[in-house]
């Protein structure tokens, strides 16, 4: 059985999909609920990790480029 992770949150009264998914009728889900700190751990290891990482993105005779170089 192919499993797949959504994030979701509950409003008060329901649980609901921060996005869209199709659920089969009958579907077995497994729920584990988080602290506020433990979500907010796991966002500044995340960040932590991806300053770490973005070093390796680009080579040492890579150029620099200015801010009036970037598009939106």
């Amino acid at each position: 059985m192919e499993t797949k992770t959504f994030l979701a949150h509950f409003d008060g009264k329901e649980v609901k999909f921060d996005e869209p998914h199709q659920l089969e009728p009958g579907a077995k889900l497994l729920v584990t609920v988080l602290s506020k700190e433990s979500v907010s751990d796991e966002r500044e290891d995340g960040l932590r990790i991806s300053a770490h990482r973005l070093q390796y993105a680009y080579g040492e005779e890579e150029i620099e480029y200015s801010r009036s170089l970037i598009k939106e």
